[in-house]
């Protein structure tokens, strides 16, 4: 199975590598195939300041914890997703939250899930159809059935 990891689950594992949602990666990522595009990371580096000074956490930790959730995760040049498909994305959701593009784009030239908190784009994709999104909830609930 394939999952595209959306930047707010980045972000949290981030801000809590000991923590449950961190540790559906670093556990998981042996039978699983978790992927992230590179805008993720680019869009979690921008705001490694704001992550860091509101959780607390020192910008080392910041880094350590990000390049350890990297070395479980494969990452996805933007460039490699077709055109088509990011058009298709942007179709989808140009009125949810346009930034939310290039993971979806992704997800679906890798018909893979996109697991995101974000529950504005969760609700706006299954809206309009688009059933390749899963929230932490739902990928815990799902593992159990593995």
């Amino acid at each position: 199975m394939v999952i595209v990891v959306d930047a707010n689950i980045l972000i949290q594992c981030i801000i809590n590598i000991k923590g449950k949602t961190a540790a559906l990666i670093l556990n998981n990522a042996s039978d699983l195939n978790f992927v992230v595009p590179e805008f993720v990371i680019s869009e979690t580096k921008s705001k490694e300041h704001k992550i860091y000074s509101s959780s607390k956490k020192k910008q080392p930790l910041f880094e350590e914890n990000l390049n350890l959730l990297l070395s479980t995760v494969v990452t996805i040049n933007d460039d490699d997703i077709s055109e088509n498909i990011f058009k298709r994305a942007y179709e989808i959701v140009r009125d949810i939250d346009p930034c939310d593009v290039v993971p979806v784009a992704l997800a679906i030239a890798l018909e893979a899930l996109l697991w995101t908190d974000d529950f504005k784009l969760q609700r706006g994709l299954r809206r309009k159809g688009f059933r390749g999104v899963i929230t932490t909830k739902e990928f815990k609930e799902n593992l159990k059935g593995l």
